[in-house]
């Protein structure tokens, strides 16, 4: 197909239901609204009709502190799946009626939101909205912090805090496809310990324990740390000469630890970082190859997730004080309004990251051929969807 010269959709209401945060604050802030105006794609940006949302932690922060940069009002939602109902000037290969997911970084919660082409992927009919939502953030983090960011090697001894978590459970999984000689959690709380030791990981602790010296210094390869706080500390220590140690996030809260020059220098250890959304917004492209790998594992069937709650729009606000309740600290996972999903990846080789892929294609081909298998993960011990009431599936 050739590059749209000028919008195309088709009929639409002026007007969409929409959850919006008019305040900052509690899950309380959430408000229903029926009259909320249809936005319009611009150019390179295509108008998803939503039937699954995601619901992630990074939306709980930002309807409580403005993360991500927005200001209310605003409509959170960072993932969808849907369908194309309109797509701005310059836009190649997608089409009106395609099923689709979506990172979208805001605008989720609505029945229309609109996403950037580059970051914009084909959903096979095989792939229910739910499992189709659950795809854009989670699945191409863990790819990247294992393949492109942590170049895991056969033999591997990896160590994944947060392994209850949607992005921990998938670590786990795709730790062990990449052939690790072991893969170790850590959870919060031994409710947790059941849960993390059914998505690949050979050894699952409790974050007492490990800080408590229940993991050697210099131990692993390959150490993935989102909680920040003691747990970034011993996340260092763990760290074997040599080793890469990833960090994609500050769950617990805590104060960011300064790293100096001379402290990088005298650990001999490679430090990096992962930000999907600042990745979205500043190479895209680079996302979008990352991001088809990615998906293709979830074809195979070698990396699983499945959907546990599903929650009506309207609902938005319970469904967030489930991913974080009022009474709690903060948990580690994420959940869904309308979905939740799974993946795999493929084969890495170092140059494929700077060029364009056409994996995307062949991860619907395969997904056609093989069919997929579901069964759970999630940011934390489940995964919570809402469903668009008027779609089918």
């Amino acid at each position: 197909m050739s590059a749209n010269a000028d919008p195309v959709s088709r009929a639409v209401d002026a007007s969409m239901r929409a959850v919006v945060v008019e305040e900052l604050g509690a899950a309380d802030v959430l408000a229903m609204h029926d009259d909320w105006p249809v936005p319009e794609p611009g150019a390179g940006e295509v108008a998803i009709e939503v039937q699954a949302a995601g619901v992630n932690f990074a939306e709980i922060m930002s309807r409580r502190v403005g993360y991500l940069g927005v200001t209310p009002p605003f409509v959170p939602g960072l993932e969808v799946a849907g369908t194309v109902g309109a797509i701005g000037s310059g836009v190649e290969d997608i089409s009106v009626g395609d099923r689709v997911c979506a990172l979208t970084l805001t605008g989720g919660y609505a029945d229309v939101a609109l996403a950037e082409a580059q970051t914009t992927f084909p959903l096979p009919v095989e792939l229910d909205w739910a499992v189709g939502s659950a795809l854009p953030t989670i699945v191409p983090t863990a790819y990247a912090l294992l393949h492109p960011l942590g170049r895991i090697r056969a033999g591997d001894r990896v160590l994944v805090n947060a392994a209850a978590g949607g992005t921990g459970m998938i670590l786990g999984q795709m730790a062990k496809h990449a052939e690790a000689s072991r893969v170790t959690g850590i959870v919060s709380s031994p409710a947790k310990l059941a849960t993390a030791r059914q998505y690949g990981f050979d050894d699952v602790l409790i974050a007492a324990d490990a800080e408590s010296g229940a993991i050697a210094d210099a131990s692993f390869d390959l150490v993935l740390e989102s909680v920040g706080g003691p747990a970034r500390e011993l996340a260092r220590r763990a760290t074997a000469p040599l080793g890469r140690l990833l960090l994609y996030g500050n769950s617990g809260g805590a104060r960011e630890v300064e790293l100096t020059a001379a402290s990088l220098r005298n650990d001999s250890v490679l430090i990096g970082g992962w930000s999907i959304t600042t990745l979205a917004r500043t190479y895209p492209a680079l996302l979008r190859t990352i991001s088809a790998d990615a998906f293709a594992l979830v074809a195979s069937g070698a990396v699983a997730l499945d959907v546990r709650h599903v929650f009506a729009l309207e609902d938005a606000a319970e469904a967030h004080r489930l991913v974080r309740p009022a009474s709690r600290p903060a948990r580690s996972f994420s959940m869904s309004l309308v979905g939740a999903g799974l993946v795999q990846p493929s084969d890495l080789r170092g140059e494929r990251y700077g060029q364009t892929s056409s994996a995307i294609r062949a991860w619907s081909s395969a997904a056609g051929a093989k069919g997929t298998s579901f069964c759970s993960g999630s940011s934390a011990t489940w995964r919570t969807t809402w469903r668009n009431s008027s779609s089918p599936r």
